[in-house]
């Protein structure tokens, strides 16, 4: 009796081992990882903090992870994956996919299926400085398609000029009443735009008038996006220009 005892207790040790072996095979999937390093493609010195991504359609899986002080990353916890398309970014740069490339369409394919991914490396390239804006328009008699020749046009930071400063560019207009102010930064955000004529009376964009060559420095025109009330008060339009996403308007002269 104690020796079938012992032989059943031995079978059913055997058989459970066994099932873990069985099920470490192809029970369980283990967690996969990528890393690597990202550097500036000009100086070859690490790019701290930029943010790695993984991501597995087949999987419906994404993840990532911050790049450390020499640039290193890890990516954990993926699941064994064949078709994880991985890319870096970081602020000032252009965003690369693996390998060397700035498409998501022409991304290459990181296996994770079986071992994890290590050398997954990137060079960054530096992103190219903001395009220059302008703001160009027409001046013409209110009322009419008649152009206005020789008015000066002139653009301000919004909130620069109440402080006494301010000043962004200017234009005069042609025979036909046409002006273009080059050369802005694009990062400004409420830019004030109006004729500066002393022959006529002249206006802030949109449609706003006033004495003089240049509104007063203590003129609350640049708030007029916050307040609905001042609007209908004076009739004007919103006078903050953005031109991050400016085209192009006119401008009127009575």
């Amino acid at each position: 009796m104690v020796a079938l005892r012992a032989m059943v207790s031995c079978a059913i040790k055997i058989g459970v081992c066994a099932l873990m072996f069985m099920v470490g095979l192809g029970g369980v999937a283990h967690a996969r990882s990528i890393s690597g390093r990202v550097t500036d493609q000009d100086t070859g010195e690490p790019v701290v903090g930029a943010t790695v991504t993984a991501s597995s359609g087949a999987a419906s899986y994404s993840d990532s992870a911050p790049t450390d002080d020499g640039g290193y990353y890890t990516v954990h916890g993926l699941p064994p994956a064949l078709d994880f398309i991985v890319s870096a970014s970081a602020s000032g740069y252009l965003t690369e996919y693996y390998y060397e490339v700035t498409s998501f369409g022409d991304a290459a394919l990181v296996d994770v299926s079986t071992y994890d991914a290590a050398g997954i490396d990137f060079t960054l390239s530096p992103a190219p400085p903001p395009a220059p804006r302008t703001i160009s328009g027409r001046v013409v008699f209110e009322g009419t398609s008649n152009g206005i020749s020789g008015v000066p046009v002139v653009a301000y930071d919004g909130y620069e000029y109440v402080l006494g400063d301010g000043y962004l560019g200017e234009a005069e207009t042609d025979a036909n009443g046409y002006y273009t102010i080059s050369g802005l930064d694009n990062t400004e955000t409420c830019v004030g735009v109006w004729t500066s004529s002393p022959y006529y009376v002249n206006k802030i964009y949109d449609d706003c008038p006033f004495p003089g060559a240049n509104p007063p420095r203590d003129t609350r025109w640049y708030h007029s996006r916050a307040s609905t009330r001042r609007r209908a008060e004076t009739g004007c339009g919103d006078r903050c220009v953005e031109l991050a996403s400016i085209e192009g308007n006119s401008y009127h002269q009575t």
